[in-house]
Order: C-alpha cells, then structure tokens, then sequence
C-alpha cells in the first residue's frame, strides 16, 4: 500500500494540473496566493470563453463540471463536487465591462509584452434608435447609410456611447482609437467651450485628418497636392524628386526628347512641343475639373482620375479605330511605352473644358486665401458653387440660397455667410448678371443657361452637379414641413407659417414641380390674411403693415409665374390682373389720406415705401404684356401698351424722388419686350419716351446741383 502511495500522489498532481481541472485549481491557487506563476494561458482562455458565453446566453454550471473561477468557496465546491449548481444570467453593459477590464489587465499585469489596441471604426455611420421629438425641427440628412437621423442625433449617441464606455476606457490596461466623420470632429470642438469637458476628460488627443485643399507649408494653394498627385503618376519613378508639378512634367518631356537625339528647333521637336502644349493646357482644365469633383478628398481624386485610365491594349484598339489621328500619330510623344494611359474623347474634353470655364476663376480666386480659411469651408466651396449654378434656369435672391445645406447645418462654420456673400461678389464679375428691376436679383446670362442645359443633356454629370434634383431638396423640404406642423400646432404668428409655404413653393419651383408649388403658393396668399377669426384681407389698406403688402407683391408675383411655367398662361394673366387692381386700390388709399392727413407722416412715408423704394412692385404691368404675348390671341397690341403704361404712371404717381429713375426702368423693360415682339414703331417710341422725358431731365437736374454746389 505505501508502495504504490506515490504513484497515486503523482496521478492527482497530473490530474490537478491538466486540462480544465489544472486551470480551475491553478486559478484557485492564484487567488489564494496573489503569485503570478499560478496564472497560465489556458486559465486566461476559459475566462474569455466564459465572457463570451455570458454575453450570448444564460449559464449554467452544476457540480459535475468545473468552472473558471470566481471565488475561493466556490472553486472548491465545483472541485470537490458539492451537490449543487450555479446559474448566470445574460451579463449587462456594466459587468461585461468588468469582466473585460479584469481579463485586459490579468493579461497586461503577467505578459507585459503584450498590448492591445483596439480601433473602432465607421462612428460616423451610427444611428439612434428612438430618436427624441425635439422642440425644434432640425435640418435632417437623412439617407440610406446613416439612417433618419439628424446630425445633432447622431452627435448624442455618440457621446452617449462614449459615456458608457468611459469606465472601460480608462480602467482597461489597452490603447482605444476611435474613426468617426467630422461630425465627432465637431462634438471635440465644441466641448472645449463646455464645462463639463466630457471628450477630452476621456481622450488624450485628437487628430483631424484634412483634405487635399488644405494649405501647408509644402503646398501654396488649395489645387497644389492634387496637382503633385497627378504628376506623381505621369513621371516615372526615376525622374521623380518629390515635388513634382506640370512644369517638371514638361521638362521631363523635354529631356526624354533630348535623350533621342532631338534637339530644340529640328521638325520633330517642334511638332511634339506643339502636342506638349496643348497637353498642358488641357491638363491644366483637367486640374481644376479635379478639384471641383474631388473635394479635396483622395479616394474621391484617385476614383475620378482611373475613370479616365486605360490600357495599352484598349488605346491602341482605339487609335486604330480613330482614322483622324493618322498612321504616323506618337501616343507616347517621343517618350518610352507604358502600361497605362490617361484617355479623354470628344465628349469627356468638351465636358471637363466646360466644367473649367464654370469653376476656373473662383478656384484661382481662393488659391490665395486658402491660408485664410479652414479646411471644412474649402471643401465645401464646390457643393456651394453647383449650388448657385443650379439657378440657372430662373435666377436667384439672397434669400434663396437660405435652402443651402451648408446653411441649415447645425454645426455650420460662423464666417459661412460672408464666404457665400464673397463668392456670389465674385460671380458678378464673371458669369451672373446683376438685375436691376426684377423678381429676383441675381441671373445668369441666357448663353451660359443654354450651355449648362445642353451640357446637362448630353452628359448625367452635369446634369447632377448643376440642376436641382428631387433627392437633394427632399431633406430640406422634410424640415420645413416639419417647422410647419409645429407652428399650426403651436398657433404662431400667421406671416411664420405664410413664409414656409412660400418657402417651400421655391423649392417646388427649383424642382419644376409646378402643381404643387401653385399650391404652397395660393395657401401662402390664403395665410397671409388669416389671423384667428379676423379676416385681414377685409381691413382697410391703411391698417396693413407694409411688409405684408410686399409680401403679397412677391407672393402674387411667384404665384403668376408658376403658372406660366406650367403654361396656364389665362390664370397667370387673371393672377397680374388681380395683383394690379389691388395695388390701385392701395394707391387710392394712400391718396386720400395724403390729402386729407388722415394718418401720421412717418406711418405714411412708411406706407409709401412700398412705391419709393421697391421696384418689384411695378412688375406686374410687365408681366401682363409677357402673358399676353404667350397666349393663343395674336399677341398684345399697341391698346395693351398704352394700358400698361397708364397703370404704372398711376402706381409711380406717389413716387417723388424715383419717379423719374423708376420711369427709365419700366421704359426700358417695355422697349426690350416690343424688341422680341418686333414692334419697330413701338419699340422707337418707347425708348425715345425714355431718351426725352426721363434721361434728359435727369442730366439737367444733375447739372442743376453742380452748379448749385459750385455757386
């Protein structure tokens, strides 16, 4: 019997510590001693297996099995086979974190060697489940990749993510990198203006990765890395010095010329500088067209320039098919083969030529104030220029570019504004006009409209950057219909809820969606003049503020041309008529309390402003003729002028000080219709009314006040 006492021993010290019972009492051991050499591998892996099993499911441990261990009694009663059994539920947030942060840190106290990080990727993309009703509707970018949920939304759950993994964070022996959009960008800015200092108390540091267009001291201007990246890959790598522009890509040329023999003034050198030039200039529009489409964003650039690679085997395909290019044509220019190459036919030249004229001069206009301007207001300078573009077809006022998404941005930059006002500033100069009397302010030239329409037939890029679409507008229609469910909800001022309807005809309009924007329009007019139970449009002109007068002006104005886009032209023609009638009427008042005193002087001048300093409001006789012109009855006619003209001498008759101004104006506006409609007599009559009535007396006055000031 003592004989065989050792071997017996030596069998349960094997048994002890082998396998799952060896782990259970060497993690027993451990606990007990706090010595480190009692942790081994396998006890750390069936800690994990145990994680992960109370992570998907109830467990359940009974006496026939061993366990990891969780405490002293516990190991010893699933050793020594107690007669009983434990069950765990599915752990929560909190103990799954603790159990986490013990396996992270058991791991890290006994190898040292080894460190975890973990990288959390596509934060940007979260999306909340039950998203709160807020007081306020807020501006939604909705899609299919984010889900219905606004950016202020998104930003909550991402803090509210972050909180809850604060405890694992800073308590786990591990390194944590988060990748999120700029919208985590922004919820890391605005906390260093919060006092509870929540992001940074949990994060070491921050770093923003920045576009291409951002200025540094190796790059001079917002096309400068962008044109590196292009050169980068049109000079090999043996003539490459890191700095690489089209300059140097020409000299390359040049010196592959020379290594052939080739010198300067010989015929083939100076067929190939030709061919060299004009690849440079083309490359140059090809520049711009990339920085216009890219953004600044590198996957977006290299995307946009493989567009445009194709093999040697497909271009020579092609050039055998092009007879134009001729049997002798050198597609390398004098230079070695490659495997790839850059290939441009006639509609991808006459696009990206196209796209340079558009964007050329605003790119060069911020190469030298990209040191001014932050990176997020670069790269959203190309969204803001299609979006002014896309007003092509009817023009535009100040106030409609308010449907901006940059604008409605809840984390919008503050200099915004002024960046949008200097860019519009900037377009004058080029390619929008600036009107003087009409509906909306700024037009783009009837050329440049028709080229954009064109290249947007024959080309869906264009078509997509330079026209509204019904995708773009719908989260911004999805807001205003929210702020106006909230406002009826909430009883608010009557001219609130009249200007989003107004608002949203515009953009119905901008759709050429026109039923419904004759819609939002008449329920604008409609809202205008209901207050409670007191029907405004009933008072007396005199008890209207002027404000609601002008806004019935434009109102009545947009609906009449709805109409004409939809070309109801009777019930745009009844719309102006309706429209001038009232004006009358709104004179007439404004006469008789003249004469007769019966409102204060500042309340009537205020009333008269209408007439003095809003030129809108002498549209409508105009738009009459325009009308007239378009319907199936031969035209106006001479009687239609003279009714016009008599319409607006009534309207201008309370205009002192513009009175004459104003005259050339309309006169003008008149002889340009008579133009199309080729009335010779009419058009001379009118533009001599003009030239003698209202210019002449003008110079003389002038002349007058100089010699008053001289005297």
């Amino acid at each position: 019997g003592l004989k065989t006492f050792p071997i017996y021993v030596f069998a349960i010290v094997a048994a002890l510590f082998s396998g799952r019972i060896g782990n259970s009492a060497l993690g027993t051991l451990w606990k007990l001693t706090g010595w480190k050499k009692f942790v081994s591998v396998g006890h750390i892996k069936h800690l994990w297996e145990y994680i992960i099993e109370r992570i998907d499911a109830d467990v359940t441990f009974s006496s026939e099995t061993g366990t990891v261990p969780q405490s002293v009694l516990h190991d010893f009663g699933m050793f020594f086979k107690f007669g009983r059994s434990v069950s765990y539920p599915i752990a929560d947030v909190p103990e799954m974190q603790e159990m986490l942060v013990d396996l992270l840190n058991l791991i890290d106290k006994h190898y040292c060697h080894i460190h975890f990080i973990f990288i959390i990727d596509e934060l940007d993309k979260i999306s909340p489940k039950d998203e709160e009703r807020r007081l306020m509707p807020e501006y939604n970018t909705s899609n299919s990749v984010n889900g219905d949920s606004s950016n202020q939304s998104r930003q909550k759950a991402l803090s509210d993510l972050l909180a809850n993994m604060k405890y694992f964070i800073s308590s786990s022996k591990a390194k944590f990198v988060f990748v999120a959009g700029y919208d985590m960008y922004d919820e890391t800015l605005s906390d260093i203006s919060s006092r509870e200092f929540n992001i940074h108390s949990i994060f070491n540091g921050h770093i923003n990765v920045s576009s291409f267009f951002r200025r540094t001291n190796h790059y001079s201007g917002v096309e400068s890395m962008i044109e590196q990246y292009l050169c980068h890959l049109l000079i090999d790598n043996e003539h490459r010095n890191g700095k690489e522009y089209l300059r140097e890509y020409a000299a390359y040329c040049r010196k592959h010329w020379s290594s052939q023999g080739l010198y300067k003034g010989c015929e083939k050198w100076e067929v190939y500088e030709r061919i060299l030039e004009r690849r440079i200039v083309f490359l140059h529009n090809f520049l711009t067209y990339l920085v216009y489409m890219s953004n600044g964003s590198p996957k977006k650039l290299a995307m946009y320039i493989e567009k445009y690679v194709r093999s040697r085997n497909r271009l020579d395909e092609k050039i055998e098919r092009d007879k134009n290019l001729g049997q002798d044509y050198d597609v390398n220019l004098g230079m070695g083969n490659s495997e790839y190459y850059l290939f441009f036919d006639s509609r991808n030249v006459q696009r990206i030529c196209f796209v340079n004229y558009l964007i050329y001069p605003m790119i060069q206009n911020l190469v030298d104030k990209s040191n001014i301007y932050n990176d997020k207001l670069l790269v959203s300078t190309s969204f803001m220029i299609s979006n002014l573009y896309k007003f092509h077809k009817s023009g535009f006022s100040m106030r409609n570019l308010e449907y901006m998404p940059e604008l409605l941005d809840i984390n919008k930059m503050p200099e915004l504004r002024d960046f949008i006002g200097g860019i519009v500033d900037f377009l004058t100069q080029t390619h929008i006009d600036e009107s003087v009397m009409s509906l909306y302010k700024y037009k783009f030239p009837m050329h440049l409209s028709e080229e954009i329409t064109f290249f947007s037939k024959t080309s869906e890029e264009i078509s997509y950057l330079f026209n509204f679409s019904h995708d773009e507008l719908l989260s911004v229609k999805n807001l205003y219909m929210r702020q106006l469910e909230h406002y009826e909800k909430e009883k608010y001022e009557v001219m609130a809820v009249a200007s989003l309807h107004h608002m949203l005809g515009d953009i119905y309009m901008l759709e050429e969606n026109y039923e419904l924007a004759i819609y939002e329009f008449q329920e604008a007019l409609a809202s205008l003049f209901r207050q409670g139970t007191m029907d405004i449009e009933t008072l007396p002109y005199l008890k209207k503020e002027p404000s609601r007068i002008l806004f019935f002006i434009r109102l009545s104005l947009k609906l009449g041309l709805a109409y004409e886009k939809r070309k109801t032209y009777d019930t745009a023609y009844l719309t102006y008529e309706h429209l001038v009638r009232k004006l009358l009427e709104y004179k007439e008042e404004l006469v008789g309390a003249k004469q007769i005193s019966k409102c204060s002087l500042q309340n009537l001048q205020n009333k008269l402003s209408i007439f003095n300093d809003i030129r809108i409001t002498y549209l409508a006789p105009l738009a009459k003729l325009f009308v007239l012109e378009k319907m199936d009855l031969g035209g106006f006619t001479s009687t239609n002028i003279k009714q016009a003209e008599s319409e607006f001498n009534e309207l201008v008759r309370l205009a002192d000080e513009n009175a004459s101004i104003l005259s050339v104006d309309f006169n003008t506006k008149l002889g340009d219709i008579m133009y199309y409609r080729n009335k010779d007599e009419d058009i001379r009559s009118s533009w001599d009314n003009v030239d003698q009535k209202h210019i002449a007396e003008k110079r003389q006055e002038c002349k007058e006040r100089i010699d008053t000031v001289k005297g």
